[in-house]
C-alpha cells in the first residue's frame, strides 16, 4: 500500500520546522511564546466542544514534554466507547498504547527514544498518523513504528485527560504547547488569560449589530464618537462603558473583539454579562489589568440571553475607551475550553540563541530539533 505524500515529507522532515534564528544585530526584536504548564493534581485539561471523529486518513500532532509519569495525550470522554492516546511510565520505560471506538488495537508497546525523552524537559513532537489500514507513530518526525489495523474509529473530546474532570485518571503532567487535527483544526493552546481558543482556521460568522451605549454604572457621562464609545469619570467610584447585543442565539458561541482602555489607576474589569450593570458576569473577558490599561479583547462567551451586554468596569477614576467592538458567531467544532488551569500556570518564555525558551522565572525548556 502506499504511503500518502503527506505522510511521507512529515517522516522525511522534522514536524516542527526550526525557525529559530536570532541575527547578532543588538536592535534584534525578542521572539516569545506563551507556555502553559498541565497540573494533575488540579485535573488541568483541554475540553473540545464538539468531538473530533476520524473514520479514514488522519494526521494528528501534539507539542509537548514527555513526563515521568502515566498520561493521556488525547481521549474521548465517552465512557462506553473510549478512543485515547497514552503514555504509561512504569518507573523505568514508558508503554505506549492507543485504542479506538473498536478496541485497544496498539498497547503495550515500548520505544527506546519515548523513554529517553521522558523528563528531559524539552518539547517533543509527537505525531499518530493513519493511511489506509496502517497507523505510524513519529517522534520529532522520526518513525517510531507502524501498526496494520482495520476498523478502527479514533475519536477525541479531551487533550490531556482521559475523561475530563469527572476522574482522577490519567491527567497529563506538564506542558502542551500545540495540538493539530489536521484540516485548520489547530489550536496553539496558548491564552496567557482566558478560558476559550478557536482554532486558527476558523470560519467566524457575519458581524452582530452592536446597538446602543451606556454607562454600566454611574457616575459617568458616555458618549460615542465613530467607532469609540467613551465613560469618562466624575469621581473616584466604579463607572463604566457598555454597548447592547440583540438577537443573539441563547446557548451558541460568539466571539468578541475590542481595544480596552482605561486612564487613571485603580482597577479595570473588561465583562460579557446579561445585564447592562456587568455585575455577576457571565465571563470575565480579561483578568484585571495593571495599569497602564490598555489591551486587546480577543475572548469567546457563551449566550445566556438574546439581549446582553459587552463592556469594562472600572474604578478609581478615569476614562474608559472601547474602541472597534466585533461580536460574530463562532461554529463550536472551532472551539477548545481552558478547564482548571490556574493564571500562576500560564507564562511567557523568550528564545535565546541557542533556541531554548527562557521563562520570565528562569524556568529553561529546551526545543527538540
Amino acid at each position: 500500500m502506499a504511503i500518502s505524500k503527506s505522510i511521507r515529507q512529515s517522516i522525511r522532515k522534522p514536524i516542527r520546522q526550526n525557525i529559530r534564528m536570532f541575527a547578532k544585530s543588538p536592535i534584534s526584536i525578542a521572539v516569545t511564546e506563551v507556555l502553559i504548564k498541565l497540573d494533575r493534581n488540579v485535573k488541568s485539561h483541554y475540553k473540545l466542544l464538539e468531538p473530533i471523529v476520524e473514520t479514514g486518513d488522519f494526521e494528528w500532532s501534539f507539542e509537548l514534554t514527555i513526563p515521568k509519569y502515566s498520561v493521556h495525550i488525547v481521549a474521548d470522554s465517552d465512557d462506553s466507547a473510549l478512543s485515547r492516546i497514552g503514555l504509561q511510565w512504569d518507573g523505568t520505560e514508558i508503554t505506549v498504547w492507543i485504542a479506538s471506538v473498536a478496541s485497544n488495537f496498539w498497547g503495550n508497546v515500548k520505544f527506546p527514544a519515548l523513554t529517553a525523552a521522558a523528563g528531559d524537559n524539552k518539547l517533543h513532537a509527537l505525531s499518530l498518523f493513519r493511511d489506509g489500514d496502517v497507523f505510524m507513530l513519529l517522534l520529532d518526525g522520526v518513525l517510531l513504528g507502524s501498526k496494520t489495523a482495520s476498523g478502527h474509529v479514533m475519536r477525541a473530546t479531551s487533550i490531556g485527560a482521559l475523561k475530563g474532570d469527572s476522574t482522577a485518571l490519567g491527567f497529563f503532567d506538564g506542558i502542551i504547547s500545540k495540538s493539530d487535527f489536521g484540516n485548520g483544526r489547530k489550536w496553539k493552546l496558548n491564552q496567557l488569560s482566558g478560558i476559550y481558543e478557536i482554532t486558527e482556521g476558523a470560519v467566524i460568522g457575519n458581524e452582530l449589530a452592536v446597538n446602543d451605549w451606556a454607562s454600566p454604572r454611574a457616575h459617568s457621562a458616555v458618549s460615542k464618537t465613530g467607532n469609540v464609545i467613551t465613560s469618562v469619570s466624575d469621581g473616584d467610584v466604579t463607572f463604566g462603558a457598555s454597548t447592547r447585543l440583540d438577537n443573539l442565539t441563547v446557548g451558541n458561541i460568539y466571539n468578541v473583539r475590542m481595544l480596552a482602555k482605561k486612564t487613571g489607576e485603580g482597577g479595570f474589569y473588561p465583562r460579557v454579562a446579561p445585564a447592562i450593570a456587568l455585575g455577576s458576569a457571565l465571563v470575565k473577558i480579561c483578568d484585571a489589568l495593571v495599569y497602564p490599561f490598555d489591551v486587546a479583547i480577543d475572548a469567546i462567551f457563551t449566550a445566556t440571553a438574546e439581549v446582553m451586554h459587552v463592556g469594562a468596569i472600572g474604578t478609581g477614576g478615569g476614562v474608559i475607551t472601547l474602541e472597534s467592538v466585533s461580536v460574530k458567531e463562532v461554529n463550536p467544532a472551532d472551539v477548545i475550553k481552558y478547564k482548571n488551569i490556574p493564571e500562576s500556570n500560564r507564562q511567557t518564555f523568550t528564545y535565546d540563541e541557542q533556541g531554548r525558551l527562557i521563562g520570565e522565572d528562569g524556568t529553561v525548556i529546551e526545543v527538540a530539533s
